[in-house]
């Protein structure tokens, strides 16, 4: 264990800042003394994308039922599929943006 010294202003400033992006102070103090930065992420952003998922999945899984179910793929299924794959492109794009994640 180390300890370190901080002024009442300074550990005011601390506290307010840990508990802006949900940490304890000492979690915060380590985190920012390791890392430097900490983000702070909107997780409605995430669970946005989730919904989206989970839409474009279940169009996918309808395409797929009848391609199973009648042996035979269509062109026309075949385009659905592809513009569907091409949304969830587009989609993961957006709201990967602001994480700043890389496709």
């Amino acid at each position: 264990m180390r300890v370190f010294r901080a002024s009442a202003d300074e550990w005011e400033i601390i506290k307010r800042n840990a508990k802006e992006v949900g940490m304890k102070p000492c979690t915060y103090v380590r985190r920012m003394a390791v890392h430097g930065e900490i983000k702070k992420y909107d997780m409605k952003i995430v669970n946005d994308f989730r919904l989206e998922l989970i839409r474009i999945g279940t169009n996918i899984n309808q395409i797929a039922k009848m391609v199973n179910s009648t042996n035979s793929v269509y062109a026309k299924d075949f385009e659905n599929m592809k513009n569907e794959f091409s949304e969830l492109e587009k989609i993961a794009r957006k709201w990967l943006k602001p994480l700043d994640y890389k496709l």
